[in-house]
Parts: C-alpha cells; sequence; structure tokens
C-alpha cells in the first residue's frame, strides 16, 4: 500500500505515484519496485537534512544554510566511524 503523506495519508496507486513523480519534474518514470524500497535512518536524515538545507538557500539563509551543513558533516563523520556508528 502507498499512501500520500503530503495528502493526510490519502493511499495511491502506481499510476498516481507516477504522476506525482512527473510533477515533480521527473520525465518518463517508469515503475520500478526501488521506487518503494524501504530505506533506513540514515536514508532519511539524509533525505531531511538535504530538504532543509534546500529551503534555507530559497530563503537565503545563510545561518542556517551553515547549520544544516554541520550535521550533514556530522552525520558524515558517524558514517565514517563504521558499523558500531549510532545511526545506520
Amino acid at each position: 500500500m502507498l499512501l500520500d503523506p503530503f495528502r493526510f495519508g490519502r493511499p495511491l496507486d502506481r499510476e498516481e505515484l507516477l504522476e506525482l513523480l512527473r510533477q515533480q519534474g521527473v520525465e518518463s518514470p517508469q515503475w520500478d519496485d526501488d521506487l518503494i524500497a524501504a530505506v533506513g535512518k540514515r536514508q532519511i536524515l539524509e533525505r531531511m537534512l538535504n530538504n532543509l538545507r534546500n529551503s534555507y538557500v530559497r530563503r537565503l539563509d545563510p545561518e542556517r544554510i551553515e547549520a544544516v551543513d554541520a550535521l550533514s558533516r556530522a552525520l558524515e563523520e558517524v558514517r565514517d566511524e563504521g558499523p558500531g556508528s549510532m545511526v545506520q
């Protein structure tokens, strides 16, 4: 089951998901099970930080951009620590 988190969890079918991708500028999206593959905590954090950074760039907010960049660097350091690190 696919749910749209931006529309109160409304269920989506495959074609609706592909249409959302088209609306986001993905040219001729094709169905691939990787589109709905589970992701780990690290990927969620990376995506959240990337979204925040893009938002702050659009707002021309250098202080918050630097704060997000610092968090991104810290996440990289955790990754470099290897399998025993806190975020996998």
